[in-house]
């Protein structure tokens, strides 16, 4: 197993150094940036999964496999936006606008809710602001569920239902510090499951390459050798995993 492990932490790196050069082939001029334009979107995208899998890699480096998983599920995240982009184009962008002012309304009153403004020129700013962008309030926010269903990666949702058990603290997720269940004994550093580190690699490849192949296909550049390799030599690895951990291919 240790074997397989090497393996595919090795196409992680391959995939970062992809990332790259996808990233420098989509390089847009600063006055040709446009916010509104998919391609702009999907690019940052790109360079935050980029972030995310480096992440990962030195994580389970040191063996911190649940915060590796974390970043994981927000590698496949990044694919489900991808995948509205893909989908959608402009139109999921304008999603991602009144998503961002939902949020931003609802911080706001929740300042005001729990009294936290005590400079009257600030919150007078503040009430200003909220009064002005009041139709804010009705902007509808994006969760990941309503972004995959009916979409491209509806099928890849699962996965990510998997790794959220450990993005909260659940019951499940805190019995991993438990050393042994009979007896409640605590244990603060948590055996490494060689298993679930594999599991983990795997599901990680997967999200990166969905980001990688979706983004060169929004940006236009066509067939992509590297790529092509890449998918493929992923396709070889998961036929060494056992059946449970199969996933479904990248587009």
């Amino acid at each position: 197993m240790l074997e397989a492990i090497e393996k595919w932490q090795a196409l992680t790196d391959k995939l970062i150094e992809a990332s790259r050069e996808v990233l420098n082939r989509g390089v847009i001029p600063p006055e040709n940036l446009n916010w509104d334009d998919p391609k702009v979107i999907s690019i940052l995208l790109l360079a935050r999964t980029l972030s995310h899998a480096k992440g990962v890699r030195a994580l389970l480096k040191v063996g911190r496999v649940l915060e590796a998983r974390i970043l994981t599920r927000n590698c496949l995240e990044n694919g489900f936006w991808i995948g509205g982009l893909i989908d959608e184009g402009h139109n999921f962008v304008d999603k991602m606008v009144q998503d961002q002012q939902k949020r931003r309304s609802m911080r706001g009153q929740l300042l005001f809710d729990q009294q936290i403004l005590t400079d009257a020129d600030v919150a007078k700013r503040l009430s200003d602001w909220m009064k002005e962008k009041k139709h804010w309030r009705d902007s509808k926010t994006l969760d990941p569920k309503g972004v995959v269903k009916g979409g491209t990666f509806e099928q890849a949702y699962i996965f990510y239902a998997e790794l959220s058990t450990d993005a909260h603290p659940g019951l499940e997720a805190l019995t991993r510090y438990l050393a042994r269940d009979d007896d409640a004994e605590l244990d603060f550093e948590p055996r490494i499951n060689l298993e679930e580190v594999l599991d983990t690699l795997h599901l990680h490849v997967y999200a990166v390459l969905t980001v990688l192949v979706g983004v060169n296909q929004l940006l236009g550049h066509g067939a992509n050798d590297l790529l092509a390799k890449l998918t493929a030599e992923f396709q070889e690895l998961e036929k060494g995993l056992p059946q449970a951990q199969a996933k479904p291919e990248s587009n």
